[in-house]
């Protein structure tokens, strides 16, 4: 009987080393005196995968290879764990994984400074690390990128190289190159100070610089081709999870092969599951929705036209209007959802949502300022002029993006504005705000696929800073206030008008993730990936 269990308990343990094996080495051979970069991309905060790849690494430490596990960037962005306080529990866990460099992809940036919120405008402000304190502080890991120059709130302590030399005596120098489509994929406040170069010269630059190491590695996520690096690891940076291994023998060839992530390191899944409970216990971590697309969060598109970002918001702001008690309420007074309908100033909307787990402080990144649903009635002409106003800064341009933060993102409203025409500047409300002194620039062409009429009373669903008048917002202020600035030219129509509008003190940003879950299952749909063609800029 002990014999048999011998043979079994064997037996097993083959089993085990076998499923750890790599493709190429499921038959047989040895990696005595070779060196293996294992290396990895576009994790995106699944955590799940490190325990399978601290196996792989240690696998192949077990056929005595000298081996450096390398990301070729986007780590961190995807998923709820990789969300909590903007990444700070996974940099770390970097190194107990055991690599020893990343490149900088370019959902790295997502997080920005870790900054949730705004400190100007909520009590409740967060701070958290940013990409840049967590390499510097908590792990040994370095964060390559050689085409990249400048250090800001987000990024700091990262370098163009770094080099590992292996227990075999081998000088590896390793550089990191960055997508430069980043600025059209992060938010801007995320990169200010901070400039992206051509990946194909910094490349030459970096095997010039590294000529005396022995093999130079390159990280890319940039798109090159080649690098006239020794080894190039070039990845897509909106592509799925990849990971390989490159065999480097005694005299410098080399292979590549396949790697089979089927075990697990124990410790690494220890690491992970402490994670997992960690951020399980905090409410506003937990993944209480998902996307399928990307929501734009560029600044100078949210501000400049119409954005799939603004679409949802406004739709979420008045969808949340027509329903429940509210809703009955409103319909009520303007007689029906087509007389229903909302804005959301491009100002407020501050960042990305990307595809994959959205949490509390997801959205609260795209959404950062405790606004609060509000509804304010009045008249089309109002409307009309509001609008007006509100455009008044466009075409948008890096001199007029602060006049353009007024500009108004819709649900229910399809407008036109022809910015070749010169805005009709009234007088000065606030700067860099006039009052339209006449109506030039903006045309409503319907509401809610109906005809637009001047003299319907129309519901108009926002929040609470546009209600007290922010930005260009006179026309709000002065409807709901009815402080005699605006007058429909009817006294007691005016009165009416002030009476209904009211602030809520429901938070925008939940309303939104209200809507995510009851019209969609929690998951954004593919309906959201391009703009719903609602507003028209004319040049």
């Amino acid at each position: 009987m002990k014999i048999r269990t011998k043979f079994l308990c064997l037996a097993m343990s083959l089993c085990l080393c076998v499923s750890l094996m790599p493709a190429a080495m499921a038959a047989g051979g040895s990696y005595d005196g070779k060196t293996i970069i294992l290396y990895t991309a576009n994790i995106r905060g699944d955590i799940n995968w490190y325990p399978k790849i601290a196996a792989a690494k240690e696998y192949y430490i077990s056929q005595d290879a000298d081996v450096i596990l390398v990301d070729a960037g986007n780590f961190l962005q995807g998923t709820q764990y990789s969300s909590y306080h903007s990444g700070e529990l996974i940099v770390p866990l970097l190194s107990t994984v055991g690599y020893s460099a990343v490149a900088l992809g370019t959902h790295d940036f997502d997080f920005g400074n870790g900054d949730i919120g705004s400190p100007y405008h909520q009590s409740d402000y967060l701070a958290y690390p940013s990409i840049g304190d967590l390499f510097g502080s908590t792990t040994a890991v370095k964060a390559v990128a050689a085409n990249i120059s400048g250090t800001n709130g987000t990024l700091s302590n990262y370098t163009a190289n770094t080099t590992v030399t292996t227990v075999g005596g081998k000088t590896i120098g390793i550089f990191g190159l960055t997508d430069t489509d980043i600025v059209n994929r992060v938010n801007e406040g995320n990169l200010s100070g901070l400039t992206f170069s051509n990946a194909s010269s910094a490349a030459s630059a970096q095997v010039t610089a590294l000529s005396n190491c022995d093999i130079t590695i390159c990280l890319s996520n940039a798109g090159i081709g080649s690098s006239g690096a020794t080894i190039t690891i070039n990845v897509d940076p909106e592509g799925s999870f990849t990971c390989g291994a490159y065999v480097i023998d005694e005299n410098n060839s080399v292979t590549w092969e396949s790697v089979s992530l089927t075990g697990s390191d124990s410790s690494v899944a220890s690491a992970v599951s402490t994670i997992q409970s960690t951020v399980e216990v905090d409410t506003n971590s937990i993944g209480v929705a998902s996307s399928t697309v990307t929501l734009d969060g560029l600044n100078a598109h949210n501000r400049a036209g119409e954005t799939n970002t603004g679409d949802l918001v406004a739709d979420a702001m008045k969808w949340y209007a027509q329903s429940g008690t509210l809703g009955n309420t409103i319909r009520s007074r303007v007689g029906d959802n087509n007389h229903i309908v909302a804005l959301y100033n491009g100002g407020n909307l501050r960042s990305f949502l990307n595809p994959g787990d959205i949490t509390y402080y997801d959205l609260r990144r795209v959404m950062p300022y405790p606004n609060t649903v509000s509804i304010i009635y009045m008249t089309g002409a109002e409307l009309e002029e509001q609008l007006e106003a509100c455009c008044q800064g466009l075409p948008y341009s890096s001199s007029t993006a602060s006049a353009c933060a007024a500009f108004m993102q819709t649900s229910g409203i399809n407008y036109t504005v022809n910015t070749s025409k010169t805005y009709d500047a009234g007088t000065l409300y606030r700067s860099p705000w006039y009052k339209a002194a006449s109506i030039r620039r903006v045309t409503i062409n319907s509401i809610n696929d109906t005809a637009f009429n001047p003299t319907d009373i129309y519901a108009v669903v926002t929040h609470d800073k546009n209600y007290s008048g922010m930005d260009a917002s006179y026309v709000f202020k002065g409807v709901a206030t009815n402080d005699g600035s605006v007058t429909s030219g009817n006294t007691v129509l005016d009165t009416q008008l002030a009476s209904w509008s009211a602030m809520t003190s429901y938070n925008c940003y939940q309303a939104v993730m209200d809507y995510i879950q009851a019209q969609f299952n929690g998951t954004i749909p593919s309906t959201y990936t391009g703009t719903g063609s609602r507003i028209s800029i004319i040049t």
